[in-house]
C-alpha cells in the first residue's frame, strides 16, 4: 500500500536468465568443482550448530551444509 499510495512503480529486472543454464552444464560436465566451496559440513542431527555457524561470521563460512547419513 505505501507504493500504491505515493504513485511509485516498483520493477524488476532477471538478469541473470542466461547465466544458469551454463553454469549447470559446466558443473555437469565435471569443469568447475564445487566441493572446495562447502567448508563446513554437519550431521541433520547438528541441524542448530550448522545454523549457528552459518550465520557467524567469525566462522568464515562459505557454505554450510547439513547432511543425512
Amino acid at each position: 500500500m505505501h507504493l500504491s499510495a505515493r504513485e511509485i512503480d516498483l520493477r524488476f529486472e532477471y538478469r541473470y536468465h542466461e547465466t544458469y543454464p551454463k553454469a549447470i552444464t559446466l558443473v555437469s560436465e565435471g569443469l568447475i568443482d564445487l566441493m572446495p566451496l562447502v567448508t563446513h559440513q554437519f550431521a541433520l542431527t547438528n541441524g542448530a550448530e550448522a545454523f549457528a555457524t552459518a550465520s557467524n561470521p567469525a566462522a568464515q563460512a562459505v557454505k554450510v551444509q547439513i547432511v543425512d547419513n
